[in-house]
């Protein structure tokens, strides 16, 4: 650009350029006084790109959760001029959220964190000026709901069985149960206690699926010794004559004394 200006005395002058411009900017002027006018002279101003500043600073946005509404994050930019535009330039926005007018918003449809480019655009005039900031969301799964864990038979005497089950929970995850504690066994949703008197403690889990983070449950059983029983074997009855004597056997339980 090129101006030129007439100037008598000393004079400020106020260059008529754009706002939002930069670059090089070049003039003309003239002096005068009582003895005449002086030559034109060459002046040239350079006026520096605008140095833009991002909100929020790079890195980690709000986290999202899967299936649930993401807490909107409203982009921002200054010094260059308004009004500002953005993009995604590199990378992508998790799955289910979208930029809008600096707007990031949606619902998250995939767990994970995603990595990104946002760049900022001004309205400069002569060449506009950007501005790149990296960011990143991390989306969790979703908790379920309360899983609930049962034996049908809460207290057992050892050797003997209960079946667990459980209520609730959420997504289609599978469920599995291990004894976590004592001596019991388990084969499918089938307890067998041992020959000692304790505490079984069986834990069920509900696997995680593409909405859902995994959650457990737990029941308690409780094994017993059985009531001993005394059985006489043989005879169950006899004939003794006076001064004689009698031989018989009897079982506790599983044991003969």
């Amino acid at each position: 650009h090129t101006r030129s200006f007439h100037v008598t005395g000393v004079q400020t002058c106020a260059l008529p350029i754009s706002t939002g411009y930069f670059g090089t900017d070049t003039f003309q002027y003239t002096a005068t006084n009582a003895g005449g006018t002086s030559s034109a002279a060459t002046a040239t101003i350079t006026i520096s790109p605008p140095t833009l500043v991002a909100s929020p600073v790079a890195g980690a946005l709000t986290a999202g959760t899967v299936g649930s509404a993401y807490s909107n994050v409203t982009l921002t930019t200054s010094g260059g001029a308004s009004p500002y535009t953005y993009a995604v330039t590199t990378g992508s926005l998790p799955a289910g959220l979208s930029l809008s007018a600096g707007v990031i918003s949606g619902t998250p449809t995939t767990a994970g964190t995603s990595s990104f480019t946002i760049t900022a655009t001004d309205s400069s005039t002569s060449s506009h000026t950007t501005l790149a900031t990296n960011y990143s969301i991390a989306v969790a799964l979703a908790t379920q709901a309360t899983l609930n864990a049962s034996a049908s038979a809460s207290s057992i005497n050892t050797n003997g069985t209960s079946t667990v089950s459980t209520t609730g929970g959420s997504g289609t995850g599978a469920v599995s149960y291990a004894v976590t504690s004592g001596t019991c066994t388990i084969s499918g949703t089938t307890v067998t206690a041992g020959t000692v008197a304790e505490t079984c403690t069986v834990t069920a889990t509900k696997a995680a699926d593409s909405a859902y983070a995994a959650t457990t449950a737990t029941v308690n059983i409780t094994v017993s010794l059985p009531t001993p029983t005394l059985t006489f074997t043989t005879p169950t009855s006899a004939s003794v004559t006076m001064g004689g004597s009698l031989t018989n056997a009897a079982k506790i339980g599983r044991a003969h004394v």
